[in-house]
């Protein structure tokens, strides 16, 4: 067996949306997630290189859309965002709330069925269940999506 490790991967992400859509969920909150950093798909060549190079040295790169989307998406604070996120989550039924919390606390689908009492099947029906009714990608997106809506003091 090798000493080795595999080179760790980083993802480059050339969008073709609008930034915030790309990386936030449709209401505000959430965060572009495992990417390295996000480009504009209208960026300049030499840009794109140097964002892949900032990127292997393990820096992020984001385009100048997506950072003013982010610093915007920062200086709208928790209580701008917990409203909007509540009327959102008041779109799932109970128990695909229960498995959005669950989701938000880092709970694996196992996990969250041992808690809930359900099968690993039931689970992922309720998740995949959730995340179309909010338009969500994915559960980094709907996890954070659920702590918007329980702002912390």
């Amino acid at each position: 067996m090798s000493d080795r490790h595999p080179p760790q991967l980083r993802l480059m992400e050339l969008g073709h949306r609008p930034a915030p859509q790309f990386y936030l969920p449709p209401s505000p909150g959430g965060a572009c997630a495992g990417a390295a950093g996000f480009l504009a798909k209208h960026t300049a060549p030499e840009d794109i290189v140097a964002a892949v190079r900032r990127a292997a040295r393990g820096e992020p790169a984001l385009s100048p859309s997506a950072a003013r989307a982010l610093i915007e998406h920062a200086a709208a604070g928790p209580d701008d965002r917990a409203e909007p996120a509540r009327q959102r989550l008041a779109l799932l039924t109970e128990r695909e709330r229960e498995v959005a919390e669950a989701v938000a606390e880092g709970l694996s689908n196992t996990d969250i069925g041992t808690r809930l009492h359900l099968s690993l099947g039931t689970v992922k029906a309720h998740l995949s269940s959730a995340l179309a009714k909010l338009d969500l990608d994915n559960r980094v997106q709907l996890a954070l999506l659920t702590h918007d809506a329980h702002p912390r003091s």
